[in-house]
């Protein structure tokens, strides 16, 4: 089954209505897999460069090499000391913003141009990720 952003699937969000498991569970997974992206784009920009490497970024936050590999091989459920400490280990730290479901909606049709007002989960990943991490 594909989940879609419409209007209807952000009812309960965009009404300050009590917001069902499921849809808890989609966010946050977005929001993991958004995260995990941030950091391993970083590390790898960073290790094409030959500035860091995963064992010196193991030694440099006191983890095992195998620790880093873990958290560089998927997203988990990192926690935000994790997130953290990964970033501080490479020499960036995160810039963070959010933006309104409403928004990001407009946005998308704007971009898009989809007059059934349907954001797929496909369509997520090509739009603009709202974390980024700077130098």
């Amino acid at each position: 089954m594909t989940t879609s952003l419409t209007p209807s699937f952000l009812t309960e969000i965009l009404e300050g209505k009590s917001i069902p498991a499921g849809k808890l569970a989609y966010f946050r997974t977005q929001l993991r897999y958004a995260l995990h992206d941030v950091v391993l784009r970083e590390f790898l920009r960073r290790e094409d460069k030959a500035e860091i490497s995963k064992a010196e970024l193991a030694r440099r936050i006191g983890r095992k090499p195998a620790q880093i590999s873990r958290w560089l091989g998927a997203p988990g459920n990192w926690t935000i000391n994790t997130v953290s400490d990964l970033l501080l280990g490479m020499g960036v730290e995160p810039k963070i913003s959010v933006q309104s479901l409403e928004d990001r909606i407009g946005s998308h049709l704007e971009k898009w141009g989809d007059s059934e007002n349907i954001i797929s989960p496909e369509t997520l990943e090509e739009m603009p990720v709202a974390l980024d991490s700077h130098a």
